[in-house]
Order: C-alpha cells, then structure tokens, then sequence
C-alpha cells in the first residue's frame, strides 16, 4: 500500500474472508501492487487452478482494460467474474 496508485478496495476480500469462513480455499492476487504487466497477469493467473476469478473494477476509466483482460483469461479458456465497486454489472460479449 505503500506504493503511489495502489488503493485497497475491500469487495474482494471481504468475499474472500466469507468464503474461507465456508470452507472455500482461496487465494488473492494484486496484479498492480505485484507490479505484474497485464499480459504476465493473464498467464499467471491462468496457472491457478480456480473455479471462479473475481476481478475488481475500482474506476470507470479501468472498465476497458479490465474487459480486456477478461477477454484475455477467457481466450485461456479460464472463468472471470467482475466482483463491483462502482460498476459491478458489466456484460461482456
């Protein structure tokens, strides 16, 4: 948190700490504060063996490049869900 650009938003992990509190094995993965570029986000993530990816739109000017790296994961033939903030019901097509 300590790095300029980096905001904590809480949806996720607040989804995370009900699932683990259900048993659910889960894992967090910040991709800006890894410093990860959005194509090594798509391939490391894609070695995760997850049922569901939540991904977090924190703004509106993200919603492109979140879509697109939905897109990405999906071409990985992975699952990707939006999981809120200001815009939580985004379609993708």
């Amino acid at each position: 948190m300590k790095k300029v650009g980096i905001a904590d938003h809480l949806g996720l992990p607040y989804i995370a700490a009900y699932l683990r509190e259900k048993g659910m094995s889960v894992q967090i993965v910040d991709t800006k504060l890894e410093g990860w570029s959005p194509r090594r986000a798509v391939e490391e993530i894609s070695k995760i063996p997850a049922k569901v990816i939540g991904v977090t739109l924190p703004f509106q000017i993200y919603a492109v490049e979140v879509l697109n790296f939905i897109s990405a994961l999906r071409k990985k033939n992975r699952c990707a869900h939006i999981c809120g903030w200001h815009f939580p019901h985004l379609c993708l097509s």
